[in-house]
């Protein structure tokens, strides 16, 4: 499909809902409402991920003595930065 397709069939879609948006500005509300409600769960989640994750590596430090350390605070790292590259929760957090 050809890029200006693609932003007409867009475009009918956007007046579309304005329209929908306009005749039934209740159902448009309520679905905005449930939403964040979903966003804010989803994040509760995110929240208590994180503290698994902490515990986890502070059980694996405390089982291995120390001894892999350095190897467990990558580990961390990089579902840190997993977490952190979530776009679609992030740009919706912050909305």
């Amino acid at each position: 499909m050809s890029l200006i397709k693609k932003l007409v069939v867009l475009g009918a879609a956007a007046e579309a809902v304005r329209r929908y948006a306009k005749q039934n500005p209740e159902q448009v509300r309520e679905f905005g409402d449930k939403a964040v409600q979903f966003i804010d769960k989803a994040f509760r989640y995110v929240d208590r991920g994180a503290q698994f994750v902490d515990k986890a590596v502070q059980f694996a430090d405390e089982r291995t003595q120390g001894k892999y350390t350095g190897h467990i605070d990558q580990a961390k790292r990089a579902v840190g930065e997993f977490v952190a590259s979530a776009p679609s929760l992030v740009s919706a957090r912050a909305k």
